[in-house]
């Protein structure tokens, strides 16, 4: 094994832009493609000048008036969509900044309600910004995201101002970045190239159902509730790869386990499979108990240890021996000498579950019930996922409330 190769840097891709120019798309054609996308799927971009978060309006063309969807076009309506085009940052991901104002405050959910229900997103296909060139894959997900995973500002919640994206969701590290990509990867990614319309259709269903309806006892689209199931699904354990040289544990030093690679290191060639084997018997004989029976362990402890044994009396300490003996055993002997009450006392505790995760983990529900109360919403949170925000009926409240501010656009 080559140690030069192994200490060399990963193999960098190659720039997309050289092996497939035509699936790009300059800067200056962007909107044309993308407003002829939108035209053959049944929808146009309304201009408007309403507000520095609304940059148009997403309206229908035509709803059609079948009995299977009719109950569910009044949510294909005019959405406000706000339009981005970020580059890729250094570590691979897609940062998006969604501050607004001079001092870059988060976003405010009543803000979403009103002036942004959808947010489109383009990507630069190069770290360069000079190269004006942009993948055609894009995402346009309802912003009702952003306040469910607490992006924006709302009660006691203070906000962010980025979010990450990333093309796999797998490399999240964070379990809120993956589940935020993970929904959005699989319901809200389009290509201009391949445009799906039946997924712009859902995504203006879930974005005006979400905002509107979900206080209320209506039957959710099927696409919102694709989405919440996708909420819900635990994360798939990470797989790590094996070290290619032992075959036995986890690769973590360029394709090699730490024990492998630092033997590299050190003799300049690969670990011989006799250590690998003799370890792995060493392993075994130290975790493997004592032989033979308790009474016979016990002395061989005390005998070891040069446990000092007090005479005392039998009838009258004998509660008080038991307990010392119970104090200078360790915990494995301790347990040998309990009665066979307190046995059955700590295994029924150590058989408890510190927290049941699949009855917390039901958004649709919580999100049903969410009522004015911040404080009891934000109080149920569970493990596997993200804390609900208030209803929007109070965004809405205060929204109104507030004096307008002499804000930035994003």
């Amino acid at each position: 094994m080559d140690i030069a190769s192994l200490l060399a840097p990963e193999e960098k891709q190659q720039d997309n832009l050289q092996q497939s120019p035509p699936t790009y798309i300059r800067d200056d054609e962007l909107m044309t493609r993308w407003t002829k996308c939108l035209l053959d799927a049944g929808f146009y971009l309304k201009p408007t000048q309403h507000s520095r978060l609304t940059d148009a309006i997403l309206e229908p063309i035509a709803i059609p008036t079948t009995t299977s969807t009719a109950n569910h076009n009044r949510f294909v309506i005019g959405t406000p969509i706000h339009i981005k085009v970020i580059g890729r940052h250094m570590n691979g991901s897609f940062r998006c900044h969604i501050g607004v104002g001079k001092a870059s405050r988060p976003l405010c959910s009543s803000e979403l309600y009103h002036d942004m229900r959808l947010l489109v997103v383009f990507f630069r296909a190069s770290k360069d910004k000079s190269m004006s060139f942009i993948s055609p894959q894009f995402i346009m997900f309802p912003t009702w995201l952003l306040h469910l995973f607490q992006y924006t500002r709302h009660s006691t919640t203070p906000g962010r101002t980025d979010v990450r994206f990333l093309e796999c969701e797998s490399l999240a590290k964070e379990d809120h970045i993956y589940r935020l990509n993970h929904v959005i990867n699989k319901l809200f990614r389009f290509n201009l190239h391949d445009f799906d319309q039946s997924k712009l259709c859902n995504a203006v269903e879930v974005a005006n159902y979400a905002f509107d309806e979900t206080s209320q006892q209506s039957t959710p689209p099927l696409s919102y509730t694709t989405m919440i199931s996708l909420l819900e699904s635990p994360r798939p354990p990470k797989a790590k790869p094996i070290c290619r040289n032992c075959n036995t544990k986890p690769a973590s030093r360029r394709k090699l386990c730490v024990a492998c690679y630092r033997y590299l290191l050190k003799h300049g060639e690969p670990r011989p499979l006799r250590l690998i084997v003799a370890s792995r018997q060493q392993q075994q004989a130290c975790t493997t108990p004592l032989g033979g029976n308790d009474d016979n362990n016990k002395e061989a402890f005390d005998r070891d240890t040069n446990v000092l044994k007090f005479d005392a009396p039998p009838q009258q300490h004998q509660g008080i021996e038991s307990t010392m003996e119970q104090q200078r055993l360790p915990s494995i002997y301790a347990t040998m000498v309990q009665n066979p009450i307190q046995q059955q006392q700590q295994q029924q505790h150590s058989h408890a579950p510190r927290f049941c995760s699949s009855s917390s983990s039901n958004i649709l529900r919580q999100h049903h019930h969410m009522v004015e109360d911040a404080s009891s919403t934000s109080s149920g949170s569970s493990p596997m996922t993200p804390r609900l925000a208030p209803s929007f009926s109070l965004c809405v409240d205060l929204y109104n409330s507030q004096p307008d501010a002499d804000d930035e656009g994003l």
